[in-house]
């Protein structure tokens, strides 16, 4: 799924930072009833080790203040966590970047990508 703003404007604020999270939030807790048996994502993602995947990125949540003060840099082509120590590959989670300042730091970024991988194997009802 590509996440923009309606207005263009850059996603890396912490307001439009918190809508894409409550967007995450609602897509895993949709659930479905059927053959009598009430599913969400957690019951039809594609686990490994019974753990779904999740878009880890969000995790920047708790960086986005210090990369609107400039405190810290948005860096491409890997931004790196300094609080969980996750890399990211910005160019196969975010688009439509600017520079700043024709540096490797992202000024501006449009659009976030968020996954949600489903199982493909058929499951009878003892295994839910």
């Amino acid at each position: 799924m590509i996440v923009q703003r309606k207005d263009g404007n850059s996603i890396i604020n912490s307001s439009t930072w918190s809508e894409v999270m409550e967007l995450d939030q609602v897509i895993r807790n949709v659930s479905i009833e059927h053959n009598g048996h009430i599913l969400n994502y957690s019951n039809l993602c594609a686990s490994w080790k019974g753990i779904c995947h999740d878009n880890k990125h969000l995790d920047l949540r708790l960086l986005i203040p210090k990369i609107e003060n400039g405190s810290l840099r948005f860096n491409y082509p890997v931004m790196f966590n300094p609080v969980t120590f996750d890399t990211y590959p910005i160019n196969l989670l975010f688009g439509g970047f600017t520079f700043i300042n024709g540096t490797s730091s992202i000024g501006s970024v449009k659009v976030v990508s968020l996954s949600y991988f489903a199982r493909i194997d058929s499951f009878d009802d003892k295994e839910m």
